[in-house]
Formats: C-alpha cells, structure tokens, sequence
C-alpha cells in the first residue's frame, strides 16, 4: 500500500492505493501533519503567497456560513480539492415544505473533509477529518 499526497490540480490530496487488496495502515493515511502541509503547499503554488492557518474557538459560525454559502452554489466560494478519498465527501439533506406538499433531496459537497477557497479573499476552509479514539473527528 502506498499513499499518494498530490499537489498540483488535485482531485484528493491523500489517495490510498488499494490495488494490491491491502487496507490502508491509519497511522500513514491520516497523517495529520503532512496532510496539511500538502493543503499549505498547493494553496502557497495556487496563489503565490504564505497562508496560515487559524481556528475558531467561539462556536461553529463560520463553518455554518460555510455550509450554506455550498448549499446555495454561492458564486464566490470554489470546491478546490476533496482530503482523503476514502473519507465520504459530499453531503445530502431532505427538505420537506408541508405547506407547498413538496419535498426534496440535496447533494452538495460536504464541510468536512472538502479544501474550500474564496478566491476574491484569498481565503481557504478545510475540516481535516483525523483519528480520534471511536472514529473520525476534525
């Protein structure tokens, strides 16, 4: 088994290659630290500039903001890469409007385990899923 961490136009930055039939040893495919130096990487090729990383440590604001700008298909937000790609990526919500007797399913990429850029603001969010005790977490 070999992980792949690709920069240039990538379509996951960590790829398990499965071919021989081997699971994926966790400890290497969610190496935390050269996942987001990969992410650092093709952010600093893309754009020509440092990035630095923050956290938000007063609640979910901004990641609900982003959640909806992907529902809505805002114009000004770009899904750049997906993570791990044996991770699930996208995300899907029922909507009911009992007053309209209608419902419907969305399909739109999801928060976690997505790279999103606002390009305008040279601005990117990524959830890098990681291993916790009982699963993933970020």
């Amino acid at each position: 088994m070999t992980i792949a961490f690709k920069i240039k136009d990538p379509k996951f930055f960590v790829r398990a290659d499965n071919a021989e039939g081997h699971s994926p040893d966790p400890r290497s495919y969610f190496n935390y630290i050269e996942t987001v130096q990969t992410i650092v990487d093709y952010l600093k090729e893309r754009f020509g500039n440092e990035f630095r990383l923050y956290e938000q440590d007063d609640g979910n604001e901004i990641w609900n903001g982003l959640e909806e700008d992907v529902h809505h298909e805002y114009e000004g937000v770009e899904h750049a890469a997906s993570i791990y790609d044996l991770v699930e990526t996208r995300a899907f919500a029922y909507t009911a409007d009992l007053g309209q007797n209608s419902e419907s399913y969305t399909v739109c990429p999801a928060v976690r385990n997505n790279l999103f850029i606002y390009p305008k603001h040279r601005v990117a969010m990524a959830r890098v899923p990681r291993v916790v005790q009982h699963g993933l977490g970020y």
